[in-house]
């Protein structure tokens, strides 16, 4: 295996390790972080790694996989939610995968591009959906320090329902999955999310976790913060 050796200055932004570089950007020990899309608990079990006392609010819909994840040991200063963040608050039908890390909102798109087009649907329920900005209000945070969204193909939603705290500055970074193949029907487009952050006053720190599909990007994680 051939290897490239390449020189990171952990004090600087590298655009290579994603939470080397949040802790550059965040400045604090104990960023205040919303994990919308929580999955069984991935980052936050790096956001633990990387900081000393983060305050985390982690949110994820599937009940059978947020059975998983409330199985874990957290510390009181994570706090786990069994519901989902969208654009209104309402009630909507979530789909389980037999992949939990793909489970959506959206029904998987059949185009030949999408090479998870084949996974098997395993159930589906009705789950309750409020806003960031509902949220933040409900519980008086005056401060995020990031937003995290990985809610396949469901991201747009997400922020439109931050709407005030991003319009505010009340929301310092913003982390969230973009998707440049069909994978989801109807999932926002790379273009939908780059604008609605610029319009915001959001601009681009670098891309993450990056997967490439036929020598061109199928999707990664982009980091965006806020112009002062």
């Amino acid at each position: 295996m051939n290897l490239k050796v390449i020189r990171n200055d952990v004090s600087v932004i590298s655009g290579i390790n994603l939470f080397a570089d949040l802790k550059v950007l965040l400045k604090t020990e104990s960023p205040v972080c919303l994990d919308v899309g929580a999955n069984i608990g991935q980052t936050i079990d790096n956001l633990l790694k990387a900081f000393q006392d983060p305050c985390i609010f982690s949110f994820e819909p599937s009940e059978s996989t947020f059975k998983i994840l409330s199985s874990k040991k957290y510390t009181k200063r994570v706090n786990l939610y069994n519901y989902a963040l969208g654009s209104e608050a309402k009630e909507l039908e979530f789909i389980n995968y037999n992949k939990a890390n793909l489970s959506s909102f959206l029904a998987m798109d059949q185009d030949r591009e999408n090479r998870f087009r084949k996974v098997v649907e395993r159930s589906r329920e009705t789950v309750k959906v409020e806003t960031v900005d509902y949220f933040l209000s409900k519980k008086g945070i005056g401060k995020i320090d990031l937003l995290k969204i990985d809610t396949q193909g469901y991201d747009l939603e997400v922020l439109s329902g931050g709407a005030n705290a991003l319009e505010h500055g009340l929301i310092r970074f913003v982390l969230v999955e973009i998707n440049f193949v069909k994978m989801y029907k109807g999932q926002a487009s790379s273009d939908e999310l780059l604008s609605l952050l610029r319009r915001k006053g959001y601009y681009l720190i670098d891309l993450y976790e990056k997967e490439r599909q036929q020598n061109t990007l199928a999707w990664c994680t982009a980091l965006f913060g806020r112009r002062d």
